[in-house]
C-alpha cells in the first residue's frame, strides 16, 4: 500500500470519528458499537504510524478531548485502548515486538504530562458526571506505567481521595485508581504521601461503614456497586499491605493494624472470593512473621513462638502489636475453613459409577492456603489455637441445636494442624477433641446426626496417625466404627469410611502387624484368620459381606497395605505369604472354579471376572513387590481369558459388523481385557527391584499374546490400555528393553498410526497413549531406530512432526519434547544422525517453524524455540559433517551454514512477500547469531511472529 493510500485511510477514520462525535445530538449513543470499531481501527493505525508518520498524535487526541463532551468521551476511550494494548496486556498479548513496545513506552512517557494534566483538569474542573466517570475509568491504565512523579508530585492522589472517594457517585471508580496506586513499588521519597493516602482511605471507610453496620448484611442486601466497592476495597488493602507493609509498620503501626482488622471484617462476610484474597495474604503475612521472629527465641523453643512459661518476656514488640490481628485471623480462618477435597461421582464408558477426586479443584486449593495459615498461626501461638478450637467445640456441644456446618469446619481445622504440635500436646489436644465429639455423639438421638458426628471423628483421627499409633484402644475403636459405617446404606458415608480405612491402614500399617498390649495376636493375623468372630469383634469375612464391588476393592487394598507393614526380611516371608493367601482365599477359589472346565465367557461370568481382577489390582497396589507370588499364580490364566475375549470379540465383529461394537456383550468383553491390562500395568509399576522377573517371565507372554493380538485386530477391537501397558514397561525396564524394541515398534507403531492420521480427533485415548509410548521408546531405546528401514525411519520422523502439529496442547508439547530428545540423542549415533541430517533436517526445521508462525500453537513457543535453536546451533558450530541437502544443491556453497542461510532466506522471501528482503536477510542472520542464547533467540522469534501477524492477519 502506498503512503498516500495509508494517509487517505487514516484521514477517513479520523474524519469519521470527528463527524460522529462533533454534534451533541449525534447518533453516538444509538450506535456506540460502530464508534468503538472506528476507535480500534485508529489505534491499530497509530501502532503502525506513530511516531514516525504521526508525531502529533497525543497532542491531537488531547486537543480533540477539549472540543465537546462527546469527543472528550471518545478521546478518553482511544487513550484507554492504546494504553491497555501497550502496557496492560504485555508485549506478547498485544501483538507488538519488544523493541516497539519499549519505543512506545518511551514516547508515551514523554507525553505523559499532557495526558495527566488533562486528567487533572477534568477531575478538578469538570461538572459532567459522565466525563468524570470516563476519566476515572481510563486513569487506572496509566497508573501502572506512568512515571511516579506524575502521581506523587501532583495533586492527583488528593483529588482522588478527598474529592471522589468520599463521593457516592464516584467512590468505586476512584477506589479502582487507588488500588493501582497501592500496588506500585515506590521510592522512600514518596512514603509520606503514600502513608497519608492510606490513612485517609481507611478513615473514610471506617466512617462509611462503622462497627454498627454489618458488612455481611450490606454484601447480601446491597446493590451490585456496593458489593463491588467492598471487594475492591479489600484489593486496595491487600495490595498496599503486600507492597508497603514495612513502611506502614515503621511510620504508622496502629493504622496498619486498623487496616488489617478491616480486612478481617471483610473476610468475615464469608464470600469465597473474599476469603481467598484475604487468606492468600494472611498466609504470606504469617509466614514472614514466623520466620522473622524466630530469632527472638531461645533455640529450645523453636519452632514455637509462645509457650506455657513466661510468655510476655519472650514475645517481641511486633508480636504484641499484631496479637489482636492474629486472634482475629485464627477465628476467621476456622469459621471460613473449607472442605479438604472435592469428590465427584461420574459414570464411565461402561455405565458404572466411579468416584473421582478433584485434587486441583478451587475449593481444595483454598483449603491448602487456609491450612498453611492455620499451621503458621499454630507455630506462633499453639496454645491459643488449641484453646480457641476447644472453646468453639464446647460452644457447639452446649447448644440446644448444634450446627453441622460449624462442626465440620472445626473438624477440618483440627485436621490442618497435624504434625504441627509436639507429640505430647498433640495427643492431649486430639484426645480432648475426640472426647468432646464422642460426648456429643452419645447425646444425639437421631441416627443421621450420630453418623455425621462420627464422620468428623474419623476424619480427625485419620489426620493424626501419630496419635493413633500411640493409642491402640482408640485406633481399634476407629477401625470398628469404619467397618460399621461401611454397611450404612448411604454411598457417601460408605465411601468416606472406605477411604479413611485405606488412609489409616497406610499410616499405621506397622501397628496392625505387631502384638499390642493385652492382645494375644497381632490385629491382622486374627482379623484375617478367624473365620467368624475374634477378640476384635469382627472378622474380615464378616466385614466384606454384602458390600458393593467398589467398596470391596478398597477394603482389600487397605488390608493389603496392612500386610505390607510386615518387614521384607526372609524370616518374615512365610508369615506374610500366609496372610496374603488368607486375604485372597475367596477371590482365588472363585477364579479357580472358572477354569475347572473349558471356560466360556458369558454375560453372567463377566462381572465375576471383572470383580476378581479389580480386587487383585487393589491388592497389588497395597502389597506392591510382595504381590509377585499371587500374580504369578494367576498370570497365565489372565492371558487365557484375554485370548478368549479377543476370539469372541472377533466373532461378534465378523458376524454383526460395525453394529457389534455397540452391543453390551462386545463392550463387556472389551472391559474384561481392559481390567486385565490395568492389573498387569499396575504390577509392572509396583515392581521395584526384580526387573529380571518382568523381563524373563512376564514380557515373553505379553509379546506373544497381547502384542500380536493388538497388531492383528481391527482398530475397533484394540484396547488403548495395551499402549499404556507397554509405555509403563519401557519406563520400568528402560534400556534393558532395547533388544525387544523393534518387535514392540513393529507391532504397535504402524497399526496405531493408521488409526490416528486421518484427523486430530479420532481414537483420542489411543492417540494420547501412542504419543507417550513413542516418547518412552525414543528416550530409552534410541539405538534401535538405527535398524529401521528408510521408509520406517521416515514414518517415525513424520509421526513426531504430526504429533507437534496437533492443536491439543498436551499432544503438541509432548511431540516437541520428543523431538528435542530425539535430535539430541541421535548426535551420538552416527547411523541415525547421518540419515536424519541428510534427509530430514530441513523438513523438521520447516515443520517446526510453520507451527511457530501459525496461530494455533502459541502455548508451545518455548519448546519450538528450543528445537530451532538447537538445530541452528548444530549448523553454527559445524557439528554436522554431512551435507543437509542433496549433493547437487550443496556444491554451490562452502558449508552447511552458507547453504542454510541462503535456503532460509529464499524460503522466507517466497513465504512472506510483504516483508522487505533486507529485513528477512537480517532476521536469518540473527537466527544464527542468537541461537546460543535461548532468551535472546526467543525474543527474536517472538518479534518476527508479531510482524507476521501485523502483516497477514
Amino acid at each position: 500500500m502506498t503512503e498516500n493510500d495509508q494517509q487517505a485511510i487514516r484521514s477517513f477514520i479520523m474524519s469519521a470519528i470527528l463527524n460522529y462525535t462533533k454534534e451533541i445530538n449525534s447518533p453516538i449513543r444509538l450506535n456506540r458499537m460502530y464508534l468503538q470499531k472506528l476507535d480500534i481501527v485508529l489505534v491499530a493505525i497509530v501502532k503502525q504510524d506513530w511516531p514516525l508518520k504521526w508525531q502529533s498524535f497525543i497532542v491531537e487526541i488531547v486537543n480533540l478531548c477539549k472540543t465537546n463532551e462527546q469527543q472528550c468521551e471518545n478521546g478518553l476511550n482511544i487513550i484507554r485502548i492504546l494504553s491497555e494494548d501497550i502496557f496492560s496486556n504485555g508485549s506478547e498479548s498485544a501483538n507488538m515486538t519488544q523493541s516497539k513496545t519499549h519505543q512506545f513506552k518511551e514516547l508515551f512517557s514523554k507525553d505523559t504530562h499532557l495526558i495527566i494534566q488533562f486528567f487533572e483538569t477534568i477531575l478538578q474542573t469538570s461538572s459532567s458526571s459522565r466525563i468524570i466517570s470516563m476519566t476515572l475509568q481510563t486513569l487506572p491504565y496509566f497508573i501502572d506505567w506512568a512515571p511516579l512523579n506524575f502521581i506523587f508530585e501532583t495533586s492527583l492522589i488528593e483529588t482522588l481521595v478527598l474529592k471522589y472517594f468520599i463521593s457516592k457517585d464516584h467512590r468505586l471508580e476512584s477506589l479502582k485508581c487507588l488500588v493501582e496506586i497501592a500496588n506500585l513499588y515506590i521510592d522512600d521519597d514518596y512514603s509520606n504521601k503514600l502513608i497519608v493516602m492510606y490513612q485517609h482511605v481507611i478513615a473514610i471507610f471506617d466512617k462509611s461503614f462503622p462497627s454498627t453496620i454489618s458488612l455481611k448484611h450490606v454484601w447480601e442486601t446491597g446493590t451490585g456497586e456496593e458489593v463491588e466497592f467492598i471487594q475492591n476495597y479489600l484489593l486496595f488493602l491487600i495490595g498496599i499491605f503486600k507492597s508497603h507493609a514495612r513502611i506502614l509498620e515503621s511510620f504508622c503501626p496502629m493504622d496498619l493494624l486498623n487496616g488489617l482488622l478491616q480486612s478481617i471484617k471483610i473476610c468475615q462476610i464469608g464470600d469465597y472470593e473474599l476469603v481467598r484474597i484475604s487468606s492468600e495474604y494472611y498466609r504470606l503475612f504469617a509466614k514472614k512473621f514466623y520466620r522473622s521472629e524466630m530469632k527472638f527465641l531461645p533455640s529450645s523453643q523453636i519452632p514455637r513462638l509462645s509457650g506455657s512459661g513466661n510468655e510476655s518476656s519472650q514475645k517481641s514488640s511486633r508480636f504484641m502489636l499484631f496479637r489482636q490481628f492474629f486472634a482475629e485471623m485464627r477465628n476467621t480462618t476456622i469459621e471460613n475453613m473449607v472442605m479438604p477435597e472435592e469428590i465427584l461421582e461420574i459414570e464411565n464408558e461402561e455405565g458404572e459409577k466411579v468416584r473421582e477426586f478433584m485434587k486441583d479443584g478451587e475449593v481444595n486449593s483454598l483449603h491448602e492456603i487456609m491450612r498453611d495459615v492455620l499451621v503458621f498461626l499454630t507455630h506462633i501461638e499453639p496454645d491459643e489455637v488449641q484453646k480457641l478450637i476447644i472453646e468453639k467445640l464446647a460452644e457447639e456441644i452446649n447448644r440446644p441445636e448444634w450446627n453441622l456446618t460449624q462442626l465440620n469446619k472445626l473438624c477440618w481445622s483440627v485436621g490442618c494442624m497435624t504434625s504441627v504440635l509436639d507429640e505430647r500436646n498433640e495427643r492431649v489436644f486430639v484426645t480432648k477433641v475426640i472426647s468432646d465429639l464422642l460426648s456429643l455423639c452419645d447425646r444425639t438421638t437421631r441416627k443421621e446426626d450420630s453418623i455425621a458426628i462420627c464422620t468428623g471423628i474419623i476424619y480427625v483421627t485419620s489426620q493424626y496417625p501419630r496419635v493413633l499409633r500411640l493409642n491402640w484402644d482408640l485406633l481399634k475403636t476407629i477401625i470398628r466404627k469404619l467397618f460399621e459405617f461401611i454397611h450404612v446404606p448411604d454411598p457417601s458415608i460408605q465411601n468416606m469410611a472406605a477411604d479413611n480405612f485405606v488412609k489409616i491402614a497406610t499410616n499405621c500399617r506397622r501397628t496392625f502387624v505387631v502384638c499390642q498390649n493385652n492382645e494375644p495376636f497381632p490385629f491382622i493375623d486374627e482379623f484375617l484368620q478367624s473365620p467368624y468372630n475374634s477378640t476384635f469383634g469382627l472378622s474380615f469375612n464378616q466385614v466384606i459381606g454384602n458390600l458393593s464391588n467398589s467398596l470391596l476393592g478398597q477394603l482389600y487394598k487397605g488390608v493389603a497395605i496392612m500386610i505390607s507393614g510386615i518387614p521384607n526380611a526372609d524370616e518374615f516371608q512365610a508369615r506374610k505369604q500366609q496372610l496374603i493367601n488368607c486375604l485372597m482365599t475367596n477371590p482365588n477359589s472363585i477364579w479357580m472354579s472358572l477354569f475347572q472346565s473349558n471356560l466360556i465367557i458369558t454375560s453372567e461370568i463377566i462381572q465375576s471376572i471383572v470383580n476378581i481382577i479389580r480386587i487383585n489390582t487393589n491388592v497389588c497396589l497395597g502389597l506392591k513387590q510382595s504381590y509377585q507370588n499371587q500374580f504369578s499364580g494367576i498370570y497365565s490364566s489372565l492371558l487365557s481369558v484375554y485370548q478368549i475375549c479377543s476370539q469372541q470379540m472377533n466373532v461378534l465383529s465378523q458376524t454383526n459388523g460395525i453394529n457389534a461394537i455397540q452391543s453390551q456383550e462386545y463392550r463387556s468383553l472389551k472391559l474384561v481385557r481392559s481390567e486385565i491390562l490395568i492389573l498387569i500395568e499396575t504390577f509392572i509399576d509396583t515392581t521395584e527391584d526384580d526387573t529380571q522377573f518382568l523381563y524373563e517371565i512376564i514380557l515373553p507372554s505379553l509379546l506373544e499374546v497381547i502384542l500380536e493380538d493388538y497388531k492383528n485386530s481391527s482398530p475397533e477391537c484394540r484396547n488403548y490400555e495395551v499402549l499404556q501397558l507397554f509405555t509403563a514397561l519401557v519406563y520400568k525396564l528402560q534400556k534393558s528393553i532395547k533388544p525387544l524394541m523393534l518387535r514392540i515398534h513393529s507391532a504397535l507403531f504402524g497399526s496405531t498410526l493408521k488409526m490416528i492420521t486421518n484427523n486430530f480427533e479420532d481414537y483420542p485415548d489411543h492417540r494420547a497413549n501412542f504419543f507417550k509410548l513413542n516418547h518412552a521408546l525414543i528416550k530409552y531405546c534410541i539405538e534401535g531406530y538405527a535398524e529401521l528401514s528408510d521408509s520406517e525411519f521416515k514414518l517415525v520422523v513424520d509421526n513426531i512432526c504430526w504429533t507437534c502439529k496437533h492443536t491439543d496442547r498436551s499432544h503438541s508439547e509432548l511431540g516437541l519434547e520428543t523431538l528435542f530428545i530425539f535430535i539430541r540423542q541421535i548426535a551420538d549415533i552416527p547411523q541415525i544422525a547421518t540419515k536424519f541430517y541428510q534427509h530430514f533436517f530441513l523438513i523438521v526445521f520447516h515443520e517446526v517453524f510453520k507451527i511457530l508462525t501459525d496461530t494455533f500453537h502459541k502455548s508451545g513457543f518455548k519448546l519450538q524455540a528450543q528445537v530451532l535453536a538447537y538445530l541452528l546451533d548444530l549448523i553454527e558450530t559445524n557439528s554436522i559433517s554431512v551435507p543437509i541437502c542433496d549433493n547437487s544443491q550443496i556444491q554451490s556453497f562452502k558449508s552447511n551454514k552458507e547453504f542454510l542461510f541462503h535456503h532460509l532466506t529464499k524460503v522466507f522471501i517466497d513465504s512472506f512477500p510483504n516483508i522487505p528482503h533486507p529485513q528477512i536477510a537480517t532476521f536469518v542472520e540473527n537466527l544464527f547469531v542468537c541461537c546460543h542464547d535461548i532468551v535472546i533467540f526467543r525474543t527474536l522469534l517472538h518479534d518476527f511472529s508479531v510482524q507476521l501477524r501485523e502483516l497477514y492477519i
